[in-house]
């Protein structure tokens, strides 16, 4: 650093996610962890679960189209929402 006062050192992003997963690794309850998780698997493979996913997107997608265009930052006639 004394020789090179120019060079600048960034951080690894993959490095940094690393070691953000390692912290939360740390922290994980195991055990309560995987009870849940076979509940939530139950859930996932049943087929009525998926089929009431594919009605909530059916129904959100319009809304959706209509929020981005009032939540855009120009209406219509020029002036910023």
């Amino acid at each position: 650093m004394q020789k090179r006062e120019k060079l600048y050192w960034t951080p690894c992003a993959a490095h940094c996610i690393d070691l953000i997963f390692e912290d939360f690794e740390k922290n994980f309850k195991v055990h309560q962890l995987t009870i849940l998780g076979r509940r939530v698997e139950h859930v996932v493979l049943d087929s009525r679960f998926w089929k009431n996913v594919s009605t909530c997107l059916k129904v959100v997608a319009p809304v959706m189209v209509v929020l981005r265009l009032v939540n855009s930052c120009k209406t219509r006639n020029g002036f910023h929402s």
